[in-house]
């Protein structure tokens, strides 16, 4: 179930990067800048808590926080 969500993470992932690298100019404005960080959190957000939720899932219950722990 969480594997459209991961897959749709990295779509939008890689249009965010296509298009900061297409608008990369000064005479963007700051609204382009703005829709591509956006596009880029979402695709950040939905690659990460997918992918972290499944590990959850996977792990057992006292190996999750190693594995999901942040450095």
């Amino acid at each position: 179930m969480l594997k459209p969500f991961i897959v749709a993470g990295a779509v939008i992932q890689c249009l965010a990067l296509g298009l900061m690298i297409r608008f990369r100019g000064q005479s963007n404005s700051l609204g382009d800048l703005a829709t591509m960080q956006v596009l880029k959190g979402l695709g950040l957000g939905l690659i990460s808590f997918p992918t972290q939720n499944a590990v959850q899932m996977a792990s057992k219950h006292e190996r999750s926080s190693s594995l999901t722990g942040r450095r």
